[in-house]
Formats: C-alpha cells, structure tokens, sequence
C-alpha cells in the first residue's frame, strides 16, 4: 500500500501494537509482585515495548502483515527514548539492568531477522 492509505494503515497498525503492549503491563502489573514499584513498572514497559517490536519485526515478514517491518525502527527509538525518559530516573541498578538486558535483547534479534530477511550473510574472513 502506498499514499495515504498506506500511512493510513501503518497509523492504525501503530496505535494497535501500542494499545495491546499497554494491556499486556496492565496484565503484568497485576499479575507480578512489582506492585506501584516504579522502577519494576518502566522495567515491564520496556520489556512489553520490546516484545512488541520483535513481534512486529517477525510478523513482518509476511506479506499480509509487510508494513508491520516499517514499524520496528521506530518501535526501537521509542523504548530508547522511554528508557533514557523513564527507566534511568525512577530505576535502581536492578530494574536499570532488566531493562538494558530487554533493550540489548530486541536489538540483537531484530538485526538477525532483518538480516534473514535481506538475505544478507556475514562476510567471509580474508583468508591472508
């Protein structure tokens, strides 16, 4: 899709995506023991955003869902903006680390998908 309608579309996908990762703390929130602890709260958001990116990333790939792969870089700069905003201020070195550890995560597989998918391989170590 391509226009407005394509943006139309990415928008609508957009506000999907982040809907559902709001519900999914909601859900977290209750159903973990972080309570109103701030920092564990910015730790499961960030965690929730990058679930959504890889799942974005991967659902990507098919061509149903082929704009879905458009919205994994944003995604990206999204949850580090959130942690730069959120997470530094009101975690402690613990939830700091959690965070990092699903940031590091979403951009290791991302990049291996994205990989996969332009075909690109490694290049080959000169033999001199």
């Amino acid at each position: 899709r391509e226009g407005w309608a394509g943006a139309a579309a990415l928008a609508v996908d957009l506000v999907l995506l982040l809907g559902a990762a709001a519900w999914a703390v909601v859900l977290l929130a209750e159903a973990l023991p972080i309570g109103e602890d701030p920092g564990w709260l910015a730790a499961a958001r960030t965690g929730v955003l990058c679930a959504v990116a890889i799942l974005a990333s991967r659902l990507g790939r098919r061509p149903r869902f082929s704009g879905l792969d458009r919205l994994v870089a944003p995604l990206l700069v999204l949850v580090g903006v959130k942690f730069l905003a959120q997470d530094l201020p009101a975690g402690r070195p613990l939830t700091m680390f959690a965070s990092l550890v699903f940031f590091g995560g979403a951009l290791v597989l991302v990049s291996r998908r994205r990989g996969a998918v332009a075909g690109d391989e490694p290049p080959a170590a000169d033999a001199r």
